[in-house]
């Protein structure tokens, strides 16, 4: 038997999302009728103290001796991981939503960055708003929370890469109570001619802004371009699972709608055998169930966990998001997919990228090389 060690984060916008993540896991694993490893958990709130994560990936390393160290938290946390991984000789994998952008600019040793690429579904989606007719100007509107992370930079710098021109910049507060699109509105009513509208929100807030903006766009006629969490159905402390939402669109990253037949297989095995919907996380935990598997099959013949990882760019792995492959920095890479969202999201996919190592390039390219501020929590977690 094999250990896996799991550095779980915690959430308030989405109490669930360890829970989630964990019983997507055991559950690839009792799918594909694997041997079930013996997992230990250590809880990382929500992955901001470096000392505190670091000391809990040691005691799984070290006390658990975990063959692989699983950790949902921000990229940058591999700066500390990865030497102690690799002083183990284990593999660290590294999961999140990608709403940052690629901490490192190389490869790092005995680690892989498995996220679900929000900042180049956002990349894609800002480049594609720029393109569509309705004139070049585009309102960024974003939270308080969303807008600390690079993806909201990802979409307005390609929007206007492309040749957009960011009229105006909308910031809701971060309390519900206080919480209004005046100013926002007011704009727009300033400004009629200006359509677009870069959307980039995920939990309550989404809520809210769908409920403020849905008069307002149909009065004004508003293009809405959004981010992939803006899709998301995941319960949380929302009244509706599916609530009223605007006509929008925008590329992302899995949808349960998709209807490869991987995809309905995870969907369906997950609903039995945890009686409850699978949702963005339990397929993170059952994507990354999917990677350790593959790695561990390769693992066994090869020198040692660097050759295995270089090995494993060599392999295509069927997620239900689609073909998987590890790039030349070790990230993962998975298809993308061109969602049109109308009434109480009711979603329905019109296009799929598949080959994305150019347009991953091109979002490299032009991420800023001077400083700039961004939340060090992992997203989703507050």
């Amino acid at each position: 038997m094999f250990t896996i060690g799991v550095l779980l984060p915690g959430s308030t916008l989405y109490p669930s999302i360890g829970m989630d993540f964990l019983q997507g896991i055991k559950a690839g694993f009792k799918f594909h009728q694997q041997t079930a490893p013996d997992i230990k958990v250590e809880l990382i709130s929500f992955g901001l103290k470096d000392d505190e994560i670091y000391a809990a990936a040691e005691r799984l390393l070290l006390v658990n001796n975990a063959d692989v160290l699983v950790a949902y938290a921000g990229d940058h946390h591999a700066e500390k991981l990865a030497p102690l991984c690799a002083a183990a000789g284990k593999l660290l994998l590294m999961t999140n939503g990608g709403a940052s952008y690629p901490f490192f600019k190389e490869k790092i040793s005995h680690t892989i960055f498995h996220s679900f690429n929000d900042c180049l579904c956002a990349f894609l989606t800002g480049r594609y708003a720029a393109r569509q007719e309705g004139g070049h100007g585009g309102i960024l509107a974003t939270s308080f929370f969303d807008g600390g992370y690079t993806h909201t930079h990802a979409m307005s710098n390609a929007f206007m890469l492309a040749g957009g021109q960011i009229m105006h910049n909308y910031v809701s507060h971060y309390k519900k109570e206080e919480f209004n699109t005046d100013t926002l509105t007011t704009f727009i009513q300033d400004n009629p001619d200006t359509r677009k509208l870069l959307a980039i929100y995920s939990g309550d807030m989404a809520r809210l802004f769908y409920e403020k903006m849905m008069p307002v766009q149909q009065e004004y006629n508003l293009q809405w371009y959004v981010s992939p969490m803006m899709f998301d159905r995941t319960p949380g402390d929302f009244a509706e699972p599916r609530p009223a939402a605007p006509d929008m669109c925008g590329y992302t990253n899995w949808l349960p709608e998709l209807e490869n037949e991987t995809n309905q297989q995870f969907i369906q095995y997950f609903k039995t055998e945890h009686s409850k919907e699978a949702n963005l996380f339990s397929m993170q935990g059952w994507e990354s169930a999917l990677l350790v598997m593959q790695y561990l099959k390769i693992r066994q013949d090869a020198a040692g966990t660097e050759a295995a990882i270089d090995l494993l760019q060599a392999e295509k792995i069927n997620s239900p998001r689609g073909e998987l492959v590890l790039n030349e920095q070790r990230h993962i890479i998975g298809p993308v997919h061109f969602a049109s969202s109308t009434g109480n999201l009711q979603v329905t996919i019109t296009d799929s990228i598949t080959d994305l190592q150019q347009v991953w390039a091109e979002m490299c390219a032009q991420i800023p090389t001077d400083a700039v501020s961004a939340w060090r929590n992992t997203y989703l977690c507050i």
